[in-house]
C-alpha cells in the first residue's frame, strides 16, 4: 500500500537505485571471492615449492644416513668384530681392547664425517658390546636408557627411527639397523645417536617466503591415537617435544594427515595455539614423518581487508552518483507513465531483457525518457555481463563505458585493472621469493668466497636473463683504503684484461659503492664492454645494472650485470633483495675468517711469550750464578776457556750420537733438559719437549706403569729403578723404550729426576718371536698331526716327530731333502706337489683330503697348506699339516647310510599313506565349494581327512592323531580303516554313535586296557550331511565346528566333547553329544585340527590361537572358497615367519 501511494519520480528513482546496488554488490562480491581464491592459490603454490624443497632435503639426509648405516652394519670388519664380541665373557681383556681399537679406527671417522653423536653395537638382547665414545662397555642398554630395548624388536626387518628425545647436547634420535647376521647367526644391531638440533632443525629455521608468522613443523605418529610435534615451535619454543594431537580431533588436522602420510594437500586448519592458519602438509617416507608448512590466516587476511575496503569505497561512490542521476531523470516526470508501467515492473523484478523502442512514443519528455530508460537498461545489462565475466576470472573481457563521464563503467574498469595489477604483483613476488630461496640453497652449498662468487654470479645472470655479470667484494688495500676487487665473472671473454680493482667513486662500480644506491643505465658509455658470441658476434650491451651489497649500512661488494634488453622492475627487485642476503653472507664469511686468524695469532703470541718468559728467567738465574763465579775465578778463566770449549764440543757430539736419551724431569713431570740424541731416536727436537710433559706420547697401557715408576723414584732418592714402556714417535709409530731412573733432587748439579732411555723395540720383537717359536715348537713336537715346512724349492727343513707314526722313519731321515726324494708314499708325494703348486700360485691357504698308506694301514688325512711370507711379502715356505680323520669319515659314512635308510622308509610310508587316504580332489568332487588346507610338518602326517559317501549321505571328518611323522601316520591308517568299517556296518549311525564305536575299536586295537600305559589316540571332528535336507549333524572329540551365517555375519562355534578317541582314558558308558545344525544357502562350515591354532610365531613368538581363526572367517568376505584357502595360507605363513612349523595342519571349509 505504501509503495502504491508514492509518486512516479520516487518509484523510478527507487527502482534504478536498487538495480545499481544489486549490480555493484554482485560485481564486488564475485571479485572479492575470486581474489581470495587467487591469493590462497598463490600461497598453496609457494608452500608446495617450499615444502617439497624441505622434504627433499630432509629425506635425502636420512636416505644418506641409512646408506651409511647399511655400509657399517654390513661391513666385514664390523660383522667379524660383532661375532667375536658376542663370544667374549670379559670386556677388560687385551683382546677386547684390540677389537675396540680396530672398531674405533673403523667407525669414529665415519661418525665424525656423517655427524653421528655416537655409534653403539649391541648383541641381540640389548647388551652393549661397543660404544664409540663413552665408557663403560658391557653394561645393559637398559641401564643407559630403559626404553632403548623396545627398539630392537621393531628393527627386525628394516631400519628403525626412534622417537626424538632431549639430551644435554640437544634433541636426538636413535637409528637402529636391521639385525647383523653372519652364517645364519643373529649377532645384534648397530645403533646411531643422531642430533636433530644440529643437523635437521637448521633446515626448518630457514623461513624465507613464510612471512612474519609462518613456520615449518615436523611431526610423527607416537601411537595409533596420538600424533606429536618433534621440532621447535616458533610461537612456543619452550614446548619442544611436549605438544601432542589426538587423532580425530578437529584441531591440527594437517598434522594428523601429515603424520599418517595421507599424501600432500593444502587447506585451512587450527594450529596448536587454536589460531586459524593456512597449512600445507607433506610426508617424508624415509623416516615416516610429516612436514607441515603454515602461516597465520590473520596475516593473509590483512591484504584481503584492504581490498574489501577498496571495494566498499567504490560501491559508495557509485551509489552516490547513481542516486544523483536517478533524481535528475525523475524530477521531469510529472504525469503517470502508464505505458511504461508494465515494463518498469519487469525491470524492477530484475529482468533486463526489455526494449523501450518497440512502442511509438511521442517526441516529448516521455519519449526522451523512454529512450533514456532503454539506454540505461542496456548499459546495466552490459555492466552485469561485464561483472559476471570478472567474477568468473575473465579479466581480459571486453567492456567500454558509455562515455568518458560514465562513472559506473569507469569504476568497473578501474576495479578490473586493480585486480589484474594485484594478480601480476603476486606472481612477481612469488618469482622473487622462489629465486631468493634457490639462491639461499646455492650459498649453503659453498663455504669460500671464491666458490660463492662463481656460483652466485652465474645463478643471478641466468635467473634475470642477463648476458654478462661481475661479482666484486670489498677488500682492504695495502694503504688501508677499501677497494672493490673482482672475485668472479660470468661470460666475460677476456677476464685477464678486466680491471680487477676499483676504489670507491672510481668508475661506475666505485660510484655505486660510494652512493650505496642501485644504478640502472640504458645508455651505456661507448666502449664500456662488448658481448661476444659465435652467433651474434661482438655487440654492445643496451642495459647496465649495478647493485651494491649492503649490510648494517656497510658496503661489502657490488654486482654488475649487462643485458641486451632492459631489465624489468621485477628482475631489479630480485637482485636488490638478493643483495642483502649476499652482503650478510660475505659479512659472516669475513667475520669467520677474521676470528680464525685472530685466534691463531693469539695462540702463537701466547706460546712465544711463555717461551720467552721461561728463557728470560733461566738466563737471569744463569747470569746471577755466572756473575758470582766470574768474581771468584776471573784469574783462572783464560786458562780454562780452551779446555772448556773442547769438553763442551766433545759432550755435544757424545750426546747427539749416543744410543741413549738423557732426560732431567722436574718433580711435577715437566722436562727441564733432554739430550740432543732425542731427535734421531724419537723424532722430536729438544725444544719441542723441554718445558712440557711428554706423558701424552706414552701408549695408554703404559701410562700407569710410567706414573708408578716416577712416583717410586720420588719416594726413593739415590736408588736406581728400571721399567719398559711403549712410546709414540713423532711420525706416529709406537716403539718400546727401556728407562733407568735415579732421584738426584739433592745433587746440586742436577736437582731433578735423571732418566736414561733407550730403544729396545727390536729386542722386544726378537723376544716375542722367540717365545712364539718356542710355543709353536712345543705344540708341533707334541702334536699327533704330521707337520712339515717346505721351501719353494721343495726342500724339507722341518718335520715333527709324528712322521715316525706316519712312515716309520725318524725326522732326521727327511730334513734337508727334497720331498720327492723321501720315503713318503707316492700318492702323498703327488698330493704334496699339487698342494705346493696351488698355495704358491694363489698365495692362500689350501685345504684338501686324501687317502694314503701309513705304518698303521690306509688312513684318510685332512691336509692344510699355509703360505709363509718374508719381509717383502714373497712366499718363502709352505707349512703343511696333515690330520688323521679316518674315524670321523667312517662315522660320517655310517650316519649317511642310516639317514638314507630312514629317508627311504619314511618316503615309502608317505606313499602308502597317500595311496590310502582320500585326496583333496576326491573331497572337492562331492563338495564343489570347498577347500582343504593340508600341510604336514614332516614327510608323513598324523592329521588326515576322511570322507565316505553312502547313498545321498556324505560323511566328512578331520582327525588329529597323537604325535606326527611316522608314529602319527600309523595311528592315522588305523583310524582310517576303523572309520570305513564302522560306517559301512552302520550306514544310519549318527556322528556321535560313530565316534562312540570308533573309541571302542581304537581302544581294542591298541590294547589300551586298564593296565596299559599307552596313550595313543586321536581327536576328531565328524560331520554327517544329506544335501536334500537343510541341516547337518556333528559330533566332536576335543575338536569344534565353526558355522558362519554369511547373511547375519555371525559365527556359531559348536564345541566338541572333552573326550578323546583311544588314549587309555575310555570309560564304559561314555557318550558323545550329537548336534544338529540348520543352514541356509551360502552359509560356511569349518572343521580343523589343532595344528594351525598351536603354531608359534608373530612378534612375540605366541600361538596363532582359535580367536585369530574366527577373526579371519568373520572379518574377511571371501568371493569363493579358493580365496578363503589363500587367505588362511597367507596368514599362516606371515605368522610363522622364520619359525619352524609346530604341528601338522589340516583345515577343511565348505560353502552350501
Amino acid at each position: 500500500m505504501f509503495f502504491s501511494t508514492l509518486k512516479i519520480r520516487t518509484k523510478i528513482t527507487s527502482i534504478l537505485l536498487l538495480l545499481v546496488i544489486l549490480s555493484v554488490f554482485s560485481i564486488s562480491y564475485l571479485s572479492f571471492i575470486q581474489t581470495k581464491v587467487s591469493i590462497e592459490q598463490k600461497y598453496a603454490e609457494s608452500f608446495e615449492v617450499i615444502s617439497n624443497l624441505k622434504t627433499g632435503q630432509i629425506n635425502k639426509r636420512f636416505e644418506d644416513l641409512e646408506h651409511h648405516l647399511k655400509f657399517i652394519y654390513k661391513s666385514e670388519k664390523v660383522v667379524l668384530s660383532a661375532r667375536k664380541l658376542n663370544m667374549m665373557s670379559s670386556f677388560n681383556s687385551s683382546l677386547y681392547k684390540s677389537l675396540k681399537h680396530k672398531l674405533d679406527a673403523e667407525l669414529i671417522p665415519k661418525a665424525i664425517v656423517n655427524r653421528f653423536s655416537n655409534i653403539l653395537l649391541t648383541d641381540r638382547k640389548g647388551k652393549l658390546l661397543y660404544n664409540s665414545y663413552k665408557p663403560p662397555v658391557g653394561m645393559s642398554l637398559g641401564e643407559v636408557d630403559k626404553k632403548i630395548k623396545q627398539f630392537l624388536p621393531l628393527a627386525q626387518e628394516e631400519t628403525y627411527y626412534s622417537r626424538p628425545f632431549p639430551t644435554s647436547k640437544g634433541v636426538s634420535i636413535f637409528i637402529v639397523s636391521p639385525p647383523i647376521k653372519n652364517r645364519g647367526l643373529y649377532l645384534g644391531h648397530i645403533i646411531l645417536l643422531y642430533n636433530l638440533e644440529k643437523n635437521i632443525y637448521p633446515i626448518l629455521e630457514d623461513r624465507v617466503g613464510l612471512g612474519e608468522t609462518g613456520e615449518l613443523l615436523l611431526c610423527r605418529m607416537q601411537s595409533e591415537k596420538i600424533a606429536e610435534y618433534i621440532s621447535p615451535l616458533r610461537h612456543r619454543p619452550e614446548a619442544i617435544l611436549s605438544e601432542m594431537v589426538l587423532m580425530g580431533s578437529p584441531i591440527s588436522t594437517s598434522v594428523q594427515k601429515a603424520s599418517l602420510g595421507e599424501g600432500k594437500d593444502f587447506g585451512y586448519d587450527q594450529d596448536y595455539r587454536d589460531e586459524k592458519v593456512l597449512s600445507y602438509w607433506n610426508y617424508i617416507p624415509s623416516v615416516k614423518w610429516g612436514l607441515v608448512t603454515k602461516i597465520d590466516y590473520a596475516e593473509v587476511k590483512q591484504g584481503l581487508d584492504k581490498l574489501l575496503f577498496t571495494f566498499l569505497q567504490s560501491a559508495f561512490v557509485i551509489l552516490i552518483i547513481s542516486t544523483t542521476v536517478s533524481l535528475l531523470f525523475s524530477k521531469y516526470i510529472t504525469t503517470p507513465l502508464l505505458t511504461l508501467k508494465n515494463k518498469l515492473k519487469l525491470v524492477a523484478e530484475g529482468i533486463l531483457q526489455v526494449d523501450f523502442t518497440n512502442d511509438q512514443f511521442s517526441k516529448d519528455e516521455i519519449g526522451e525518457m523512454a529512450d533514456a530508460l532503454n539506454d540505461q537498461v542496456v548499459a546495466i545489462r552490459k555492466t552485469a555481463t561485464f561483472a559476471e565475466q570478472i567474477g568468473q576470472g575473465h579479466y581480459d573481457a571486453s567492456f567500454s563505458p558509455l562515455s568518458e563521464n560514465d562513472t559506473l563503467g569507469n569504476a568497473l574498469l578501474s576495479m578490473r585493472n586493480s585486480i589484474q595489477d594485484a594478480d601480476k604483483k603476486e606472481k612477481q613476488r612469488s618469482w622473487i621469493v622462489s629465486g631468493v630461496a634457490e639462491a639461499g640453497q646455492v650459498l649453503r652449498m659453498h663455504n669460500s668466497l671464491d666458490e660463492i662468487g662463481d656460483a652466485i654470479i652465474g645463478f643471478i645472470t641466468e635467473k634475470i636473463e642477463a648476458i654478462q655479470g661481475g661479482f666484486y667484494t670489498t677488500q682492504e688495500a695495502e694503504n688501508g683504503d677499501e677497494v672493490l676487487q673482482l672475485n668472479a665473472t660470468y661470460a666475460f671473454n677476456k677476464r685477464k684484461h678486466l680491471q680487477a680493482n676499483f676504489r670507491f667513486k672510481e668508475g661506475l662500480v666505485g660510484q655505486v659503492a660510494a652512493d650505496k644506491k642501485t644504478m640502472l643505465r640504458t645508455e651505456i658509455p661507448e666502449g664500456y664492454t662488448y658481448i661476444s658470441s659465435g652467433i651474434i658476434g661482438d655487440q654492445e650491451p643496451h642495459c647496465l645494472l649495478i647493485v651494491p651489497l649492503i649490510a648494517e649500512d656497510k658496503v661489502f661488494g657490488v654486482i654488475e650485470l649487462l643485458g641486451l634488453h632492459q631489465f624489468t622492475e621485477t628482475q631489479i627487485s630480485f637482485v636488490e633483495e638478493l643483495s642483502i642476503v649476499l652482503a650478510r653472507t660475505i659479512h659472516n664469511l669475513k667475520n669467520g675468517e677474521k676470528t680464525i686468524t685472530l685466534l691463531q695469532e693469539s695462540r702463537k703470541m701466547s706460546e712465544e711469550l711463555q717461551l720467552q718468559q721461561a728463557t728470560l728467567q733461566q738466563n737471569a738465574e744463569i747470569m746471577s750464578t755466572t756473575q758470582e763465579q766470574l768474581q771468584k775465578s776471573n784469574e783462572k778463566l783464560e786458562q780454562q776457556i780452551q779446555s772448556s770449549n773442547n769438553v763442551r764440543k766433545r759432550m755435544q757430539l757424545l750426546l747427539e750420537n749416543a744410543s741413549e736419551i738423557i732426560t732431567i724431569y722436574e718433580t711435577n713431570g715437566a722436562i727441564r733438559y733432554i739430550s740432543p740424541s732425542v731427535y734421531p731416536i724419537l723424532g722430536f727436537t729438544p725444544d719441542e719437549l723441554i718445558g712440557s710433559n711428554d706423558l701424552k706420547n706414552l701408549h695408554p697401557d703404559s701410562l700407569p706403569i710410567f706414573n708408578s715408576f716416577f712416583e717410586r723414584l720420588l719416594e726413593t732418592p739415590s736408588q736406581k729403578l728400571s721399567i719398559q714402556y711403549a712410546y709414540t714417535l713423532k711420525n706416529g709409530e709406537t716403539v718400546w723404550l727401556e728407562a733407568t731412573g735415579t732421584n738426584l733432587l739433592d745433587a746440586p748439579s742436577v736437582q731433578g729426576i735423571l732418566i736414561n732411555s733407550r730403544n729396545i723395540t727390536e729386542r722386544k720383537k726378537a723376544e716375542k718371536e722367540t717365545r712364539k717359536r718356542n710355543q709353536m715348537q712345543s705344540l708341533s713336537e707334541n702334536s699327533k698331526d704330521l707337520i712339515l715346512r717346505i721351501n719353494t724349492e721343495g726342500e724339507i727343513y722341518y718335520v715333527n716327530p709324528a712322521v715316525k707314526q706316519f712312515s716309520g722313519l725318524l725326522p732326521s731321515n727327511y730334513l734337508g731333502k727334497n720331498y720327492k726324494e723321501t720315503e713318503f708314499e707316492e700318492r702323498f708325494k703327488t698330493h704334496l706337489e699339487n698342494l705346493l703348486e696351488e698355495v704358491t700360485s694363489s698365495a692362500r691357504t689350501f685345504q684338501d683330503e686324501l687317502a694314503t698308506d701309513t705304518t698303521n694301514g690306509e688312513k684318510i688325512m685332512q691336509v692344510f697348506g699355509i703360505p709363509e711370507f718374508n719381509e717383502i711379502k714373497e712366499i718363502e715356505s709352505v707349512l703343511i699339516t696333515a690330520h688323521d680323520i679316518t674315524e670321523r669319515k667312517k662315522a660320517e659314512d655310517k650316519i649317511f647310510e642310516n639317514n638314507k635308510k630312514i629317508r627311504e622308509s619314511i618316503n615309502y610310508a608317505q606313499r602308502i599313506q597317500s595311496a590310502i587316504l582320500p585326496t583333496i580332489d576326491n573331497i572337492k568332487e562331492e563338495l564343489e565349494k570347498s577347500f582343504v588346507f593340508y600341510k604336514p610338518r614332516d614327510v608323513v602326517s598324523g592329521d588326515f581327512p576322511w570322507y565316505m559317501k553312502q547313498g545321498n549321505t556324505l560323511y566328512l571328518a578331520v582327525a588329529d592323531c597323537t604325535g606326527h611323522g611316522v608314529p602319527g601316520a600309523l595311528i592315522s591308517i588305523i583310524g582310517f580303516f576303523l572309520l570305513n568299517q564302522i560306517v559301512k556296518l552302520n550306514p544310519d549311525a549318527s556322528p556321535a554313535e560313530i565316534l562312540f564305536q570308533l573309541n571302542e575299536e581304537m581302544t581294542k586295537a591298541l590294547k589300551q586296557n586298564k593296565e596299559s600305559s599307552t596313550r595313543d589316540g586321536m581327536d576328531i571332528a565328524m560331520i554327517k550331511m544329506d544335501k536334500s535336507n537343510n541341516y547337518i549333524e556333528f559330533a566332536g572329540a576335543h575338536r569344534p565346528l565353526y558355522h558362519f551365517d554369511t547373511e547375519k555375519r555371525e559365527l556359531n562355534q559348536i564345541k566338541g566333547d572333552r573326550l578323546s578317541i583311544g588314549g587309555g582314558f575310555y570309560k564304559e558308558g561314555t557318550k558323545f553329544t550329537n548336534h544338529e545344525i540348520f543352514y541356509r544357502e551360502n552359509d560356511e562350515v569349518y572343521v580343523f585340527s589343532d595344528g594351525l591354532a598351536d603354531q608359534f610365531g608373530g612378534e612375540n613368538n605366541r600361538k596363532f590361537g582359535p580367536r585369530r581363526i574366527r577373526n579371519i572367517i568373520t572379518q574377511q568376505e571371501f568371493k569363493d572358497m579358493k580365496g578363503a584357502n589363500e587367505t588362511f595360507q597367507k596368514n599362516f605363513e606371515d605368522w610363522k615367519g622364520n619359525f619352524k612349523q609346530t604341528d601338522d595342519i589340516l583345515l577343511i571349509g565348505f560353502r552350501f
